[in-house]
C-alpha cells in the first residue's frame, strides 16, 4: 500500500480514543471542551491515541495535559461514537482511576474544569458517549 493509499484508508476508518472516568468523594471530573466536536460541551478527560501509543499510555497523557491530574486507569468498557452528521466514528476505549494532584486545565482545548455529583451531571450537555458511559457507570457501581 503507498502513502497516498495509506492516508485514504486512515480517513475511512474509525478513530481510536481513550476517556476516563475521575472520581473523588463522589464526584465526577469533567471538562467543558473548547474545540469541535461538541464545542461547550462537558465530557471526560481524554483524547486520541496516538500512533504506536498503547491506550493505557494515551489515557494517562490525555488525562494529564488536559487537567494536570496523574492517574492510575483500570479499563472500565468500550463505545462505539457515531456521528454521520459530523462525520465522526470514534470507537472510545474508557478507563476509571482516582487523580492524584491538583487540576490545571489546558488552555487550547479545555475551557473548564469541574467536580460534578451524579444528580448535576444528568442535567448538563454532555459530549460523544459521555451520557451512556456515566449511566452504565453508576449502574455498575451499585
Amino acid at each position: 500500500m503507498g502513502q497516498e493509499e495509506w492516508e485514504d484508508f486512515e480517513m475511512k476508518n474509525a478513530k481510536a480514543t481513550v476517556g476516563c472516568i475521575i472520581e473523588k468523594d463522589s464526584k465526577i471530573l469533567l471538562t467543558l471542551r473548547g474545540v469541535e466536536p461538541f464545542k461547550d460541551h462537558w465530557c471526560l478527560p481524554g483524547g486520541h491515541i496516538d500512533r504506536y501509543e498503547k491506550a493505557i499510555d494515551a489515557v494517562r497523557r490525555e488525562v494529564k495535559e488536559e487537567t494536570g491530574l496523574e492517574i492510575e486507569p483500570e479499563f472500565f468498557d468500550y463505545y462505539d461514537e457515531i456521528y454521520e452528521n459530523i462525520k465522526w466514528h470514534a470507537v472510545a476505549l474508557i478507563f476509571v482511576s482516582q487523580g492524584f494532584g491538583e487540576t490545571k486545565k489546558q488552555e487550547e482545548e479545555v475551557k473548564s474544569i469541574h467536580w460534578f455529583g451524579k444528580e448535576e451531571i444528568f442535567k448538563l450537555p454532555l459530549a460523544f458517549e459521555h451520557k451512556k458511559v456515566l449511566e452504565d457507570y453508576f449502574k455498575k457501581k451499585k
